[in-house]
């Protein structure tokens, strides 16, 4: 329903382009200032200084000819920079209303076209020496996790970090990609520990990273206590400690 109504406001609107500045005077907003730049086609950014309440936002130079809905959208994401936690929390759906509002101009107007993502899943390597991830993936997908978590799986070059993250496409869609540092890709290393690494990893899915006085909480006590719900968790985290480094 939101996006019919917001196509709708679109077309409807042949009111010629109004710029940002006169938008944040009718609005009587003083503490946001607006530039464009060459660099940005299909995104923007947003920049909060809390000690002089000042907020800062950076627009492709094709928003331009915007109409007013999309430019309003655009001021009113910025203000939610400056919201506290506590009210952040409680405007998740108002924030992903303008965001979507903001993408669909884009898409109409030819400002976020699909570009190649430097990360090709088809590239991945996961089958290692013993253990292909997608099968371990899928293994403690299924039995912890009631199959629902989506990731992308690849063995990493680095020794010894393992990570999980996400990424977005043109579109702003989010995407999920764990790898497995290659200390894991051995002959010796037995299955509760790459299990164990894996569930690590899909956890931080499961167990996002909480927003704490502006920190990011990776760990939390609720990511601790489910992580403990592996059953090889005690094997796993003395295998951490001694065998990981006695092998390798």
């Amino acid at each position: 329903m939101m996006q019919e109504n917001t196509c709708m406001q679109l077309e409807l609107d042949f009111s010629p382009p109004v710029p940002f500045e006169s938008l944040l005077l009718s609005r009587n907003i003083h503490n946001v200032t607006v530039t464009t730049s060459k660099r940005l086609r299909r995104s923007w950014h947003g920049k909060w200084e809390k000690h002089n309440n000042a907020l800062f936002l950076t627009v492709p130079i094709g928003i331009a000819d915007a109409p007013h809905l999309v430019k309003n959208a655009l001021i009113d994401w910025v203000l939610l920079l400056s919201k506290t936690p506590k009210d952040l929390r409680n405007s998740k759906l108002e924030k992903k209303k303008l965001e979507q509002l903001i993408f669909n101009y884009f898409k109409e107007n030819g400002l976020a076209k699909p570009r190649a993502s430097r990360f090709d899943p088809s590239l991945f390597i996961t089958q290692g020496r013993i253990y292909d991830l997608r099968d371990v993936f899928n293994r403690v997908n299924k039995e912890y996790f009631n199959s629902e978590i989506i990731s992308y799986v690849r063995w990493g070059q680095n020794r010894y970090r393992s990570y999980q993250m996400n990424q977005h496409d043109a579109y702003g869609n989010r995407f999920s990609i764990i790898t497995i540092a290659s200390v894991y890709n051995k002959r010796f290393v037995p299955d509760f520990a790459i299990d164990g690494i894996m569930y690590h990893e899909m956890l931080h899915i499961a167990v996002p990273p909480m927003k704490r006085q502006f920190r990011n909480i990776i760990h939390g006590a609720e990511f601790k206590r489910r992580e403990q719900l592996y059953k090889y968790y005690s094997e796993w985290t003395s295998w951490e400690k001694t065998a990981h480094h006695r092998f390798f």
